[in-house]
């Protein structure tokens, strides 16, 4: 350890030590002499004063310079300890008055900022609301820097209020717009035709999506503010990519022209309740995390959710497609809600997978359905429905394929009614599967190769024309024929033996027979 550190640990001096010492050293000098001298036996005591008269007289000039020089060492100590004391305190006060000022140029900075973006945003909404095209712009492209600088100032409160702003813009002032332009307003207002103020509307919905999307593909510096579009008039409108990470509201909304929101993500509660979509829809690729509901939402031209992803409860009941509608490769993973849909066009399922309760009851399919065809089975691929399904009191009017498809889960088609051709070749029905009350009334329904390997029922069901078993498979559970209301031209394996009834079919006599309901 060295002798810095050895010090550093030494305690400082008593004060009465440090004046003692010197006192008797300047004692003892004084008194050794003359000690000495009796103790030699001379009694010569005036040779002695006179020889040490000189000496003493230059001992005593000496310890007076050095008393001096000690008492204004000590003295300068002391008034520097004074200064230092001073001057630190001194410090402390220029300290505090530092700070307090920083505090107060920072509250006045901030005080001032605040109120300039608030003269700002009265400004931008003033813009907005004008007559003119041009000032309108201007006043949507201030409230977008205003979102900005309120978010970077960690005001999300504020950049809310702007982005409702701008959303209640595309709202309302359509029907405004339309007014002043001598047109239709209030319910004759003409949602089919592009709205009045296009270009006004064009600009916030470009400045909203530009601000929902980064360039890594990722959530942009708005996604996670809320939206609400509700009877908005959108015309020719892209999401496309957006990121929505809060709530996103389209309820009643009218697209006009092309609407896509492709590969768009939706990750909060999200809602097209009621929305009107006149021309062709893209929400392939699209990620729904949240509650999504498109509940009464009316499709008119092609639609598009191909490859999409369902992760909650998803409601699409009392929707209507008329145009051909693309669901292939769908994941539903959450319970999923098409009871009353309706859908005119071709409508194609194909690689869906419904992963929880999916309920279809009382749906209406006019055109061809697809939730499997041929060219999937090659490659064994197939539509799954791995929870509930139900299908009871469903329509299909044309040619309906569940070729190949899988259900998991129970299974109902009760009361259900196939106008077309119904395939259901090579599907697997590994739950109880219920089709009481179905009737089977199109071209020709197949079960060619079908499995049935849970509880199946088609009791009282009605085989109106031609439907065959061929070559199905009905192991484990049991499959009643019972009771029907009317046997067609039914074709089975053992039509022409009893005896080759499978074990777990009934009736062992057969065609079963009829019952009359009347």
């Amino acid at each position: 350890m060295t002798s810095d550190s050895n010090n550093s640990g030494r305690q400082p001096l008593p004060k009465r030590f440090t004046i003692g010492v010197p006192v008797a050293t300047l004692a003892s000098a004084y008194a050794t002499p003359p000690l000495l001298y009796w103790w030699l036996g001379t009694d010569r005591w005036d040779q002695f004063w006179a020889t040490a008269a000189t000496p003493y007289g230059a001992a005593t000039a000496g310890f007076a310079a050095i008393g001096a020089a000690a008492i204004a060492l000590y003295n300068g100590t002391k008034q520097r300890e004074t200064e230092s004391r001073h001057a630190s305190n001194q410090l402390k006060v220029a300290e505090g008055q530092l700070r307090h000022a920083q505090t107060t140029a920072e509250f006045d900075h901030g005080t001032r900022t605040l109120r300039e973006l608030r003269d700002r945003f009265t400004t931008a909404s003033q813009h907005l609301a004008n007559t003119s095209t041009t000032i309108q712009q201007a006043g949507a492209y201030s409230l977008g820097s205003l979102v900005n600088d309120w978010l970077a100032d960690d005001n999300q409160q504020e950049a809310q209020v702007c982005i409702d702003v701008l959303c209640t813009y595309l709202r309302t002032h359509h029907q405004e717009a339309a007014m002043h332009a001598g047109k239709p307003h209030g319910d004759d207002y003409n949602y089919n035709a592009p709205p009045p103020d296009q270009p006004i509307r064009s600009t916030i919905t470009r400045l909203i999506n530009s601000h929902l999307r980064a360039d890594n593909q990722g959530p942009g510096p708005w996604s996670h503010l809320n939206y609400n579009f509700s009877e908005s008039h959108l015309h020719y409108t892209s999401f496309r990519g957006a990121h929505f990470s809060a709530t996103a509201v389209f309820d009643e909304a009218h697209f006009t022209d092309y609407a896509s929101f492709s590969g768009a993500q939706f990750s909060g509660r999200t809602s097209f309740r009621g929305a009107y979509f006149k021309d062709r829809t893209d929400f392939s690729g699209a990620n729904f995390t949240g509650y999504a509901s498109f509940s009464g939402a009316q499709f008119v031209d092609r639609t598009s959710f191909h490859g999409a992803d369902f992760k909650d409860q998803t409601d699409f009941n009392d929707a209507h497609f008329s145009g051909n509608t693309d669901f292939c490769s769908v994941n539903f993973i959450g319970d999923t809600d098409l009871r009353i849909a309706n859908f005119k066009g071709r409508t194609d399922f194909a690689l869906a997978n419904f992963a929880g309760h999916t309920d279809f009851r009382k749906a209406n399919f006019d055109g061809d359905t697809y939730f499997n065809h041929g060219r999937v089975m090659l490659h064994d691929l197939t539509t799954r429905f791995v929870g509930k399904t139900d299908f009871s009191n469903v329509v299909f009017k044309g040619r309906t394929d569940f070729a190949g498809a899988r259900f998991s889960g129970k299974t109902k088609f009760c009361s259900a009614f196939f106008d077309g051709s119904m395939i259901f070749s090579q599907a697997h029905f590994e739950g109880t599967t219920l089709f009481d009350g179905t009737e089977f009334a199109g071209t020709q329904t197949v079960f060619l190769l079908t499995h049935f390997t849970g509880e199946t029922k088609f009791s009282e069901a009605r085989f109106v024309t031609t439907t065959i078993f061929c070559s199905a498979k009905f192991t484990e559970g049991s499959t009643s024929f019972e009771r029907p209301l009317e046997w067609g031209h039914v074709i089975t394996d053992w039509d022409n033996s009893n005896s080759r009834i499978p074990e777990a079919v009934t009736p062992k006599e057969w065609p079963p027979e009829v019952v009359d309901v009347h």
